[in-house]
């Protein structure tokens, strides 16, 4: 299994009142305290209905989902999903499953999260605008 990079499609950019783009970067991703899965899944029939069923199952609402093919590994995509908060309760069972049962690689995304197993770096310009934002 591959690991999943994460590309942040929340970001955005404000005009300021003369119409001129400011250096301010708003950030649209995880406004709702959403949670964010990046998974793996191997390129086979009906891999992906495994995962969305197991979230049905689960009673688990995913607010959005995309999906590209992984740069890592050819036979594999690569999904990138935001989960209502309120399917937090079932969230490590559902990570278990994904990683045990169906062989998926997984990575949780979250602000809120205390332990992160997997330092981030930003890999582009925006990335790294939005973490100044943040900082400065």
């Amino acid at each position: 299994m591959s690991t999943a990079v994460l590309e942040n499609p929340g970001l955005g950019r404000k005009l300021s009142d003369f119409g001129q783009e400011t250096s301010y970067i708003e950030d649209n991703c995880n406004q709702n305290g959403a949670i964010s899965l990046i998974f793996s899944l191997k390129e086979e029939v009906g891999a992906l209905a495994k995962v969305l069923r197991l979230f049905e199952e689960n009673d688990v609402n995913l607010t959005h989902i995309e999906s590209r093919p992984s740069r890592l590994k050819k036979d594999e995509y690569e999904f990138f999903t935001h989960l209502d908060k309120r399917s937090l309760p079932a969230l490590t069972n559902i990570i278990k499953i994904l990683r045990h049962d169906i062989g998926a690689t997984v990575h949780e995304l979250s602000r809120d999260k205390k332990k992160d197993t997997v330092p981030w770096f930003p890999r582009t310009i925006q990335e790294l605008d939005r973490f100044a934002n943040q900082i400065l």
